[in-house]
């Protein structure tokens, strides 16, 4: 079945620059999060807002951070993922594992991870997440939240809201949601949509976050790109390789190390052309890389970006078709190797854009 998937960067907030100060000792360790239901108000509430604007702001341009004010929850740090998934047809099976996968960003560097971070920051102990979908006509639509919080404020547990619900856009721009959104203040409504909230589904992604931050995988990349911050305690092994050789009886031992995980030089773009509906993209061949990754789109910040992957590191040229008529499009692309079974991303070159014919 086919599927699109797209995700956006996580956003904390007061983390970093939070008056709150963390005991050090107690917050370098990831425990499990707690399910809070105040939050996941806060995640229904935000990804019936995805549907009219699917960014970290709501639609009325204020701070997603608004939301948590609006269902009285308070906390010194807060983050939000989201994601959208559409589907040819009606699936909603695999959407958990999927949106987590995404989340997960295993090979992402640094810059990729923030979704990654969000997730395993040990200074977060609550979540909330929520999922909506509805046919747009041509497509099934998929939203998905998660919420976090510095403080457990509400663990009643309710029943999960598996029900169609309409969301209306107001003339203010603000989104109500039926049966959910507090202190309602427009009557007016512009347009409106029906959409089925799936939260049976969405409350199994709070095991697959737990089971992550326990895992030896609970680690992201530090902005050096070369080094990790483990969460769990989890401290890596010196990886060494043993060739064992034996003849007559007589058994001979080797010990190598495994290459380090150094970034791989960026590659440089030498020319980007216009073909109709399509573009011609050129770059400088580069030493000890196994492979490119060029990745384009319609915005500047790569929002719903597209990726193709070049596994020949001789290859130096790529045509990319079937693309929009007379549509500027931005381009950037980056190498990698392979270190111990995963691939290593160079940084990014610089950005080009070009119009189609």
């Amino acid at each position: 079945m086919k599927k699109f998937l797209s995700i956006f960067l996580s956003l904390v907030m007061a983390l970093s620059v939070c008056s709150v100060t963390f005991v050090s000792n107690a917050q370098t360790i990831a425990q499990p999060l707690k399910y809070d239901y105040t939050l996941e108000k806060i995640a229904m509430q935000r990804v019936c807002e995805l549907v009219y604007l699917y960014e970290h702001k709501r639609p009325n341009g204020s701070s997603v951070f608004t939301a948590y004010s609006d269902y009285g929850y308070n906390s010194n740090g807060k983050g939000e993922n989201i994601a959208q998934i559409t589907y040819q047809g009606e699936n909603t099976v695999d959407n958990a594992a999927a949106v987590h996968k995404a989340w997960r960003e295993d090979n992402e560097n640094y810059a990729g991870q923030g979704h990654r971070r969000a997730m395993l920051d040990p200074r977060y102990t609550a979540v909330g997440i929520a999922h909506i979908y509805y046919f747009d006509g041509t497509k099934y639509v998929h939203f998905w939240a998660e919420e976090f919080g510095t403080t457990v404020s509400n663990t009643n547990a309710t029943a999960p809201n598996d029900f169609d619900t309409n969301v209306s856009l107001m003339n203010d721009n603000s989104v109500v949601v039926s049966n959910l959104t507090p202190n309602v203040t427009s009557s007016s409504v512009k347009s409106s949509i029906n959409v089925k909230f799936e939260q049976t589904n969405a409350r199994t992604v709070l095991g697959m976050i737990n089971s992550f931050r326990q895992s030896n995988d609970a680690w992201y990349w530090n902005s050096d790109n070369t080094t990790k911050t483990y969460v769990n305690g989890y401290t890596e092994p010196t990886k060494t390789v043993i060739n064992s050789v034996t003849s007559k009886g007589n058994t001979s031992t080797s010990t190598a190390t495994l290459q380090s995980a150094s970034k791989p030089k960026k590659p440089t773009i030498k020319s980007l052309k216009k073909g109709k509906k399509s573009f011609i993209l050129q770059w400088k061949k580069l030493k000890d890389v196994k492979g490119y990754q060029v990745q384009y789109s319609t915005s500047k910040k790569f929002k719903k970006a597209k990726k193709v992957n070049i596994k020949k590191s001789s290859t130096t040229k790529l045509t990319v078709k079937k693309l929009r008529k007379k549509q500027k499009y931005y381009v950037r692309m980056r190498s990698y190797k392979v270190v111990n079974g995963k691939k290593v991303y160079s940084s990014w070159s610089k950005v080009k854009n070009i119009k189609t014919k």
